[in-house]
């Protein structure tokens, strides 16, 4: 979520429009509003549903991992790849130094 939706989300809904004077009651604040998104995850999770946004990530995802080892091209070792797809449209792919979930073995 961005940052200014959510400070307008816990200024307006949690905090009622004002100027927080007390600390307690803005850490007060802040907990609702975390329990509030935790809530809505756990809903989410539940009943299965995702949002456009989220289900297109997923989508490119899959077809990362399902990628063939004979469409890859090593350029740089263990940092850049040149990606083949079935289309033979080449693409250029940088992996970041922590890993990657493809395994290639």
């Amino acid at each position: 979520m961005h940052l200014e939706p959510l400070h307008r989300v816990l200024k307006h809904l949690h905090m009622n429009g004002r100027k927080v004077r007390r600390m307690d009651s803005c850490i007060h604040a802040l907990m609702r509003l975390m329990w509030m998104k935790m809530r809505d995850r756990l809903q989410k999770l539940h009943k299965g549903k995702w949002t456009c946004h989220v289900h297109g990530i997923r989508m490119r995802h899959k077809k990362g991992v399902s990628l063939r080892s004979s469409w890859l091209t090593e350029v740089d070792p263990n940092r850049t790849y040149a990606v083949q797809g079935p289309d033979k449209v080449a693409y250029m792919v940088l992996l970041p130094v922590f890993g990657s979930c493809l395994e290639l073995q």
